[in-house]
C-alpha cells in the first residue's frame, strides 16, 4: 500500500528544484521524457511574462507539485499555455498509482466550461501505456492533435553546401534588437511587438538564456531588419540545446526562409561544441519540416479529451 502524494502549488522558489526534476526524468530517457528541461526554463522566462502582459491568466497558477511523504518531488501536473491541456509528469516508484492521484486531481481542477458541460484535455506518450489506461479508464478518448519532441545529433550534421546571401547574426548585436521582436510578433500574430520588448527583461534574467544563442536571420539588402529568429536553451547536464521559439517574418514564409535559419544555426551550435539540439512542434507539416533539416524522432505525444455534464 503506497502512502497518498500531496499536492502543492508551485512558487517561484521551487524553480531551480523543478528543472533539476526534469533533468533527472530527461536522463532516464523514459516516457516522462518528453520535456526538454529547457522547456520548463522557456516557459517560466518567456510564456510566464508574455501572458502577464497580455492580460492572461498567470502561467504558474497552472503548475502543481507533487511530493511523498518524505517531501521529495516525485511528480509535477502543469499546462505551458496555462489552459486545460495537462501535462503529467512522475519520478515515483509506484507510477500507476502516482498518476492515478494525479489525473483525479486535474479532473476536480483543470477544465473549462464549454455548453454546460465540464471538457478537459490532456497529453500522454504514445508509449505510456499507464497513464493511456487510466485515461480510457476515465472516459478519455484519443483526439487527432500529435505534438513532437525531436533531436538532431550535431555530430552527423554536415553545413549545407547550398550558397545563401542571408546573415546569421544574434542579439549580442544590439542594432537588431527590436527588428527581431517585431519578426517574432508578427510571425505568432502578437499584438504588439512592445509585449516581446518589456517580457524579454524577465527572459535575459533566466539561467540558461544566452544573448548569442538567440539567433536572427538577417537580408543585408535591409541592414539591421530580422527576417526570421529562434532562441536557443542551454541544458548543461547533457551540453544540448532547446530551440523555441522559432519564427518567420509572414512576408519570408514559403520561401525556404525557415530551412536556412535552422541549418545556419546548427553549423554554429556546432561549431560551439554542442552535442544534440531539440525542439518541440505539434502537426506532421511541421514535424516533416525539422526531419527534412536532419532531425529525428524522440517522443510522441497524443492528445485526449473528456467531456461531461457540469
Amino acid at each position: 500500500m503506497t502512502s497518498p502524494l500531496k499536492v502543492f502549488e508551485y512558487h517561484s522558489d521551487a524553480f531551480n528544484e523543478v528543472e533539476r526534476f526534469f533533468d533527472s526524468l530527461f536522463k532516464k530517457r523514459t516516457v516522462d521524457a518528453c520535456w526538454h528541461p529547457s522547456r520548463f526554463v522557456y516557459a517560466r522566462y518567456l510564456v510566464k511574462p508574455l501572458f502577464e502582459k497580455r492580460g492572461i491568466t498567470d502561467w504558474e497558477d497552472h503548475v502543481s507539485l507533487w511530493r511523498d511523504s518524505d517531501g521529495k518531488l516525485v511528480g509535477i501536473a502543469l499546462s505551458e499555455a496555462a489552459d486545460f491541456n495537462s501535462f503529467f509528469f512522475t519520478a515515483s516508484e509506484h507510477r500507476y498509482a502516482s498518476l492515478k492521484q494525479m489525473l483525479g486531481w486535474a479532473m476536480e481542477t483543470n477544465y473549462c466550461l464549454e455548453g454546460g458541460r465540464k471538457r478537459m484535455t490532456c497529453w500522454a506518450d504514445q508509449d505510456d501505456n499507464l497513464l493511456i489506461t487510466l485515461l480510457k479508464e476515465h472516459g478519455f478518448d484519443q483526439d487527432i492533435g500529435q505534438e513532437y519532441l525531436l533531436v538532431c545529433d550535431l555530430n552527423q550534421h554536415t553545413q549545407s553546401s547550398a550558397t545563401s546571401h542571408y546573415l546569421l547574426s544574434t542579439l549580442v548585436d544590439p542594432c537588431l534588437y527590436e527588428s527581431r521582436m517585431e519578426c517574432v510578433a508578427s510571425a505568432f500574430q502578437i499584438r504588439s511587438h512592445y509585449d516581446l520588448l518589456s517580457s524579454y527583461t524577465m527572459t535575459e534574467n533566466a539561467p540558461n538564456y544566452r544573448q548569442d544563442l538567440d539567433f536572427c536571420l538577417v537580408d543585408p539588402l535591409y541592414p539591421n531588419t530580422v527576417i526570421a529568429a529562434c532562441t536557443g536553451w542551454q541544458n548543461h547536464s547533457d551540453n544540448s540545446v532547446y530551440l523555441e521559439p522559432f519564427a518567420v517574418a509572414p512576408q519570408y514564409q514559403g520561401k525556404g526562409i525557415g530551412t536556412i535559419l535552422l541549418r545556419f544555426v546548427m553549423t554554429s551550435l556546432k561549431h560551439q561544441g554542442f552535442r544534440h539540439v531539440y525542439v518541440a512542434t505539434y502537426g506532421d507539416g511541421l514535424k516533416y519540416f525539422y526531419w527534412q533539416a536532419g532531425f529525428s524522432h524522440f517522443r510522441t505525444l497524443n492528445h485526449y479529451s473528456q467531456s461531461e455534464l457540469a
